[in-house]
């Protein structure tokens, strides 16, 4: 989930969690002077349209994509991805510098780098109308969806446009997309519903940006999540199937692993979903999920209380573990080849991708593993797991800091709010606030701390709750600098 939110300071988050936007002076300098190690052997592909879609203001453009459709209903699928290897000198002070970041981490003021941004926003960056080094894909997909082949190597690309995701979701709305992406809502589609997805646990968060009202105070709204941001992602996850699949089956390499849920977590899910409103049928989570409008505050709810589906996921090394799949992006139904999945299409801002790339392009043209892969998959396995862990708490907590800020002026009054899970004995219940969209927790009593009834119809005061129900609730504590948000009623 993107959180925007200009108006706020993140620098005791940054000073708490010890991330550093600078970089020291011999990584800049290595940055400054690189040069495509690779220029001679590539591949010219300037031929093929190409246009890449991001976040308004984004320079750290990883993906570039193009797609044509052949004569038989199959697509063709060309999807360039920066190449940031060829500018990195093994044993060098920016090669040192990756393994020690891992990934970028993402706050909603700045971004806290894996590259320096001579290197991630200019030199390896498919920038419009540049010419610049990329791995190229070339995927097909038959009628159904699935991918029947694919190549991948070392080209030269130029992207014809850069688009924000609103651009081309305004443009396909009016019939008027890039003739580069004029398949890309169909294709995306198809991938949806294909035998290998339809069933995978896929996450798909709106934005929230925190804004200043007149009058000084701050409220949290969601930005539309665009159907075009879910075409653009199927792009991505069919290019890691393809890579961890490939992987797999050499039994070399770096998988994105994620168990599927326990059965009393898929149980509690869809308790959780009843709580919220949500009339549940025999379809599988994944697929109910597809469903949804994460555009409402309700559907962003269910989005949440789902990710308790997908906790767990790890990088695998195969050879020494034999291939998982990844529950989120991809179902081994019976029937249907199995499929695996890697990280390959963020070289600029994960360390594993830039990993996973060398040993794809190895297996396929039939070539040794260069020497620095092998011999830093170890440290890139600590320095994934490590950055995972900090930018996901790190996410967590400029989330609990807006929440606390937006709602620091109105301890005391009353929200009504559904409650999705109640623990008896601690006394303490998981309540959803409509507006703004919160989950928080919340403390209850017995008869003598009953709320006053709300005005609004179906809002119960207090007594014992009942999962499910609306109840009207009062904000208790809204603390920015503990980042602690708590109702109780």
């Amino acid at each position: 989930m993107k959180l925007y939110a200009a108006h706020l300071d993140f620098t005791a988050i940054i000073d708490e969690f010890r991330l550093d936007p600078a970089f020291p002076p011999d990584v800049l300098a290595d940055a400054a002077t690189a040069t495509d190690q690779h220029a001679a052997g590539r591949v010219d592909a300037t031929h093929i349209p190409l246009v890449t879609i991001d976040p308004p203001g984004s320079m750290d453009l990883d993906q570039a994509v193009g797609i044509t459709m052949l004569d038989d209903e199959r697509y063709r699928v060309h999807y360039a991805i920066a190449d940031p290897a060829a500018f990195i000198t093994p044993g060098g002070a920016l090669h040192a510098e990756s393994l020690r970041r891992g990934q970028s981490i993402y706050l909603p003021d700045q971004t806290i780098r894996l590259h320096p941004p001579a290197l991630s926003e200019n030199k390896a960056s498919l920038l419009p109308n540049a010419t610049r080094p990329a791995i190229l894909w070339t995927i097909d997909l038959d009628p159904a969806g699935a991918w029947i082949d694919y190549t991948i190597t070392r080209a030269i690309v130029r992207s014809r446009a850069r688009f924000t995701y609103e651009e081309t979701q305004a443009a396909y709305d009016a019939g008027t997309l890039h003739p580069a992406i004029a398949h890309l809502p169909a294709v995306g589609k198809l991938l949806q519903t294909s035998a290998a997805r339809r069933d995978a646990i896929t996450l798909n968060f709106p934005s929230q940006e925190v804004q200043q009202t007149p009058d000084g105070l701050f409220e949290l709204i969601i930005e539309p999540r665009l159907p075009m941001m879910d075409y653009n992602s199927e792009i991505s996850l069919l290019a890691g199937r393809c890579a961890g699949t490939t992987m797999a089956n050499a039994g070399i390499g770096i998988l994105r692993t994620l168990a599927e849920p326990e059965p009393t977590a898929v149980s509690r899910f869809w308790a959780e979903a009843e709580h919220l409103g949500y009339t549940t049928h025999p379809a599988s989570p994944g697929e109910f999920l597809r469903t949804l409008d994460a555009n409402t505050s309700r559907g962003m709810a269910i989005m949440r209380e789902a990710q308790k589906l997908l906790r767990g996921s790890e990088y695998l090394e195969l050879g020494a573990n034999p291939p998982r799949s990844h529950s989120g992006v991809i179902t081994n139904n019976d029937g249907v080849r199995p499929e695996y999945y890697a990280q390959v299409t963020a070289p600029l801002r994960r360390l594993a991708d830039r990993y996973a790339t060398e040993i794809v392009l190895s297996l396929v043209a039939e070539t040794p593993i260069p020497d620095w892969v092998t011999c830093d998959l170890e440290q890139v396995f600590a320095a994934m797991t490590a950055s995972g862990r900090l930018a996901a708490t790190v996410d967590h907590a400029c989330l609990d800091y807006c929440e606390a800020e937006v709602l620091k002026t109105f301890v005391g009054n009353r929200f009504p709010a559904t409650v999705v899970e109640v623990n008896p004995r601690q006394k303490t219940a998981r309540v959803f606030v409509d507006k703004p969209p919160v989950l928080a927790d919340c403390d209850y009593g017995g008869a003598s701390d009953l709320a006053e009834p709300s005005a609004e119809p179906g809002v119960k005061p207090g007594a014992e709750l009942v999962e499910g129900e609306r109840y009207c609730v009062t904000l208790s504590e809204a603390d920015p600098v503990r980042r602690v948000v708590r109702f109780c009623i």
